[in-house]
């Protein structure tokens, strides 16, 4: 299959990868990425010549090598993705379409209509917990009956708090207005999850949230607007201990496009990354619950927190003939507790643990997965994307419509929602 890499950030950089790895498979066609830095550090990695690497779409669409592309990654910035997703439709090209699929509801629907015809290119989205062994194995515990008819879920989103800090405080995602709200960026393919796990739908939802401690009042005293000014401030929020060292992971591999101390260091004194975390222009909250009513009658609270000390979904799912408790993060576990069948009864707990859950690449094994579920899409006469964008539509209108909630303080319904765009 061969691949246009729409976007050489992170995402980018990351589903590319895959022909690296899986060479009989995908190979990559040609790279579209602004920056010329990033273009040509992937077009290298992938020995393109040089009539392969284009600074915008535009460009690679006149060039002889749109014919001979089979499909594109589109990993383009969120506000892009509508744009670049038309565009990429209009050149009869499939697509692997980072999320969120849209910044607003009125894209995203008009999306689904485009590709509720038939005669539209395939577009697989990239939620990668639906492709993950961990997901599978759940909701195949689920649809086996474990826990009989679902009643209640308690799922949390928690962010580590420096997470939080690089990318909704200092980073691309801490403008709404700028990027998508904080409950789609991050949680749009949690609460896809929702209706694949447990087949059903959004009816409404109330959410209630708000941005509290990466504000100018909790500035301490004497903090400098940058940790690179010698701010004399004991800050756990330090930028400098959590970019400046020669370790190359994330989030330090981001801020520059260079790996050095001395790169990363311009870049901090600079740039977004070393500016004091309470006084940036942020406005995304840094905590929201948000509970949805679903169609069989169950209901679902989600909590996002960006104050964590770990990257961890915890999921609890509470049933007529039993109790699931999962976590999806490092040390995953599924753990089954059937309700007794009397007093003084005790059933014995199923535990899945290690190597029946491991990951094998980024997202528990996601990433590589919806990569290789685009492949099949593109080549399998008759495959149907397990993510293909139709899908994607209750989410994003959910994640939507919890933003109105949140802002207007009412119960939404999504039908309402849906009908006032």
């Amino acid at each position: 299959m061969r691949t246009a890499i729409l976007g050489a950030g992170g995402r980018g950089t990351i589903y590319a990868g895959y022909a690296l790895d899986h060479p009989r498979e995908v190979s990559i066609s040609a790279v579209i990425e602004p920056r010329a830095e990033w273009r040509h550090r992937l077009g290298d990695r992938h020995g393109l010549p040089a009539e392969a690497r284009f600074a915008d779409w535009s460009a690679f669409a006149q060039s002889p090598l749109l014919e001979q592309t089979d499909a594109v990654v589109n990993a383009t910035p969120d506000r892009a993705h509508a744009e670049t997703a038309a565009a990429v439709l209009d050149a009869g090209l499939p697509m692997l379409l980072e999320k969120p699929i849209a910044a607003t509801a009125h894209e995203v629907l008009a999306l689904g209509e485009r590709c509720a015809d038939a005669a539209t290119p395939s577009v697989v989205v990239a939620h990668v917990l639906r492709h993950t062994r961990f997901y599978h194995t759940l909701r195949d515990l689920i649809r086996d009956g474990a826990v009989g008819r679902v009643l209640q879920v308690s799922h949390q989103e928690n962010l580590w708090f420096n997470h939080f800090a690089h990318s909704y405080v200092r980073g691309n995602w801490a403008i709404a207005d700028a990027s998508t709200p904080f409950i789609l960026a991050k949680c749009c393919h949690d609460l896809d999850l929702f209706t694949w796990l447990f087949d059903d739908d959004f009816l409404a939802v109330t959410s209630a949230g708000r941005l509290d401690h990466f504000t100018a009042e909790n500035r301490p005293n004497g903090a400098t607007d940058r940790c690179t000014d010698g701010c004399p401030v004991a800050c756990r929020h330090d930028a400098r201990p959590l970019y400046l060292h020669g370790r190359d992971h994330w989030p330090a591999n981001t801020i520059s496009f260079e790996a050095s101390i001395e790169a990363r260091q311009s870049a901090l004194e600079t740039g977004p990354y070393g500016r004091c975390v309470y006084a940036c222009d942020n406005d995304v909250p840094d905590h929201q619950v948000a509970m949805f009513e679903m169609a069989s009658g169950a209901t679902i609270s989600l909590t996002i927190s960006g104050h964590h000390h770990e990257e961890v979904r915890l999921t609890t799912i509470d049933g007529t003939d039993g109790t699931i408790v999962a976590r999806f993060g490092r040390d995953p576990k599924i753990e089954v507790f059937p309700h007794p069948a009397g007093l003084g009864v005790v059933a014995p707990a199923q535990t899945l643990v290690g190597a029946d859950l491991a990951a094998v690449s980024g997202h528990g094994g996601g990433d590589e997965a919806v990569m290789r579920d685009l492949v099949r899409t593109v080549i399998e006469p008759g495959y149907v994307s397990g993510s293909a964008l139709l899908t994607a539509l209750p989410s994003h209108l959910a994640s939507l419509a919890a933003e109105e909630s949140r802002l207007t303080s009412r119960r939404v319904s999504l039908d309402e929602f849906v009908s006032s765009i």
